[in-house]
């Protein structure tokens, strides 16, 4: 049990280094004050998702987004963890390349992931 704790402790230890070195990497999870296109298409689709179809996470899998534009960010340090708040807006359009609506979401990307407010 002692090693296995010592072992899990040794890598928790590389890995904050290694994120120290490497200037907190997005891929790390470490810094979260940038986000990608992608990253924030994603975790919109997500939100809107949980908004209009609850019971089906992958309702709007195959929808588009479009027109992403980044309203306000504002990034905490809550506790030693950073979190930064994301308002975006975009236009929404269905696999047949039609119009379904625009979004607005507000969102937390932590450490942990991508949380929808």
């Amino acid at each position: 049990m002692k090693r296995i704790t010592v072992v899990v402790l040794a890598v928790l230890i590389m890995a904050a280094s290694l994120c120290i070195t490497l200037g907190c990497s997005n891929t790390l999870g470490c810094f979260t004050d940038q986000a990608s296109v992608a990253e924030l298409t994603k975790a919109s689709k997500k939100c809107y998702t949980l908004q209009h179809a609850a019971n089906n996470p992958h309702a709007f899998d195959k929808y588009t987004v479009t027109d992403l534009q980044v309203v306000s960010k504002t990034t905490s340090d809550l506790s030693g963890y950073k979190v930064s708040v994301w308002t975006i807006r975009a236009k929404l359009y269905d696999p047949g390349n039609r119009y379904v609506g625009d979004i607005e979401e507000t969102m937390a990307k932590t450490t942990l992931g991508w949380v929808c407010q």
